[in-house]
């Protein structure tokens, strides 16, 4: 039996280097356009190409190229597909020297960092996000400090950057190309005025020096190491890279994933604790539109207090006759350190303003509202879902409470976990996009919510069938996830208007 070598962060920048220094013997706009063409030829679901050359390594490649390339014209090798090879073959060499599974505290801390890096990539294009943005951002008041604080961030407004987003995408999609120029948006010139078309790329689009700006000073905040091996890519931020006037996209999802949370991220950046103040009653109130589409009964906030002596409150309740669900709406996400981090002490300090508040205004609502009819209230019958805004993958409370916080969540249930009045496994942090598709399918079967996590509970007793999300129970129970109306409702909005904006009648 081989006994692994104990992990060192020397090893890893010893075989990182090794990559630099073969990439400086090529161009680096060479490398990065062979590296967006191999992106481009990749099939959604093709395992034998993401086994050979993963998304993600080849997004590292290009980062590091911006980083450390040269982009000079100068006599250097010509860059062949062997070539390219070989700095992927270094690459998987770098993975080589990564923790391995067993060299972690829990299998959960592998298991989000690789849920972090690659789940998103591997969904399909879909509407759902990019129409919640628009739900969120285009109707808020034409005086609203958010529309001050884009325009300042991005030169143009946000209902122009939404349609420009949009259109963008919609060309993109069918095509086979892997740039644009300004001539694609010649069809929109009579509704766009060109400082408002200029606007928008600059602020998707950057050139191989901003980028190096950008990812140099992200290096220098996060003092790099290993985990970048594990990041989400951080040219999501810019989906485009400006080589001489073609913005060449690094791929459809992550064109997908920095359109469906732009708005979000740049707001969040501009002002971070002034957005999140101002954002979390947005976020409370999306959440009542979903609960309200589903059209069940529930009390809100200040229902709850009507009834109950507790301090803090969830945001929402529903009551089943056999299932009391409560819901607490946190409009948050975690940072790298938290999401790719094998240290509980990391995850615990990202996530205690959030879940772990959020955890206790459940259990005080519940041990509150449990005084006045103790046999409603018995403990089988709570659920607890805390809404966030991007994926936690936390897994249940039953993970958390194990990895993460033992000491301090169980200060927070006010009892020992085996007696909470709300049961560890009967708690789950989904994110809103998997409340938008559990809300179309309560709203379209004959199914309670109730039902649907009895279900996933049971589910995770078994290994085999336990999950990291609730969506990948909601798969396994319902098939294909759906948009609910609302969010097509919204789609359909977005087509209209980019048909006004190309002139074509409906």
């Amino acid at each position: 039996m081989t006994i692994p070598k104990p992990y060192s962060e020397d090893a890893y920048y010893d075989a990182f280097k090794r990559v630099r220094n073969r990439m400086r013997k090529f161009n680096a706009e060479e490398i990065i356009i062979l590296a967006i063409a191999r992106l481009h030829s990749q099939k959604s679901g093709d395992l034998e190409s993401y086994r050979r050359q993963p998304p993600w390594f080849l997004f590292l490649l290009i980062k590091w190229a911006i980083i450390y390339g040269d982009f000079a014209p100068s006599q250097r090798r010509i860059l062949t597909d062997s070539e390219f090879n070989r700095l992927m073959n270094l690459t998987h060499e770098v993975d080589g020297t990564l923790r391995l599974p067993t060299q972690f505290s829990n299998i959960i801390f592998f298991l989000r960092g690789m849920a972090y890096q690659q789940f998103w990539h591997q969904s399909s294009p879909g509407r759902v996000a990019i129409c919640r943005q628009s739900l969120f951002f285009r109707n808020i008041d034409k005086s609203h400090r958010f529309r001050t604080w884009f325009r300042d961030a991005t030169g143009t407004d946000i209902d122009a950057w939404l349609d420009l987003s949009f259109l963008l995408l919609a060309g993109v999609l069918p095509e086979d190309s892997h740039f644009i120029t300004h001539t694609f948006f010649d069809s929109v010139r009579k509704r766009f005025q060109p400082s408002q078309i200029d606007a928008f790329l600059r602020s998707v689009s950057k050139t191989p020096k901003e980028l190096k700006t950008y990812l140099t000073a992200l290096e220098e905040e996060k003092n790099r190491n290993s985990t970048e091996f594990r990041e989400r890519t951080p040219l999501v931020r810019y989906p485009l890279i400006n080589l001489s006037s073609r913005h060449y996209y690094y791929s459809i999802p992550v064109l997908c994933y920095s359109f469906e949370h732009y708005v979000y991220d740049t707001l969040r950046s501009y002002d971070a604790e002034s957005f999140m103040n101002a954002f979390g009653p947005m976020f409370e109130n999306y959440v009542r539109k979903c609960l309200d589409f589903v059209g069940i009964p529930f009390f809100s906030e200040a229902a709850i207090r009507q009834r109950s002596s507790a301090a803090k409150t969830v945001d929402f309740l529903i009551e089943e006759h056999d299932a009391n669900i409560l819901i607490d709406a946190k409009g948050v996400e975690m940072g790298h350190e938290g999401m790719t981090s094998h240290r509980a002490e990391i995850v615990t300090g990202q996530a205690k303003s959030s879940v772990i508040k959020g955890i206790q205004q459940a259990v005080e609502t519940a041990t509150a509202l449990a005084v006045n009819d103790i046999k409603r209230w018995s403990r089988e019958n709570n659920f607890l879902l805390i809404v966030t805004f991007k994926d936690l993958y936390l897994g249940t409370g039953s993970d958390f409470y194990q990895y993460v916080v033992k000491d301090r969540l169980e200060r927070s249930l006010q009892a020992s976990p085996s007696q909470s009045i709300i049961p560890l496994e009967h708690m789950y942090f989904i994110s809103i996009e998997e409340l938008d598709y559990l809300v179309h399918i309560l709203k379209s079967s004959n199914v309670t919510l109730g039902t649907v996590l009895r279900n996933a509970v049971a589910a995770d007793r078994e290994p085999s069938t336990k999950c990291l999300n609730l969506s990948q129970h909601l798969v396994r129970q319902f098939g294909t996830l759906k948009a609910p109306d609302y969010i097509n409702a919204e789609f359909n909005t977005l087509i209209q208007q980019a048909m006004i904006a190309i002139d074509v009648k409906s």
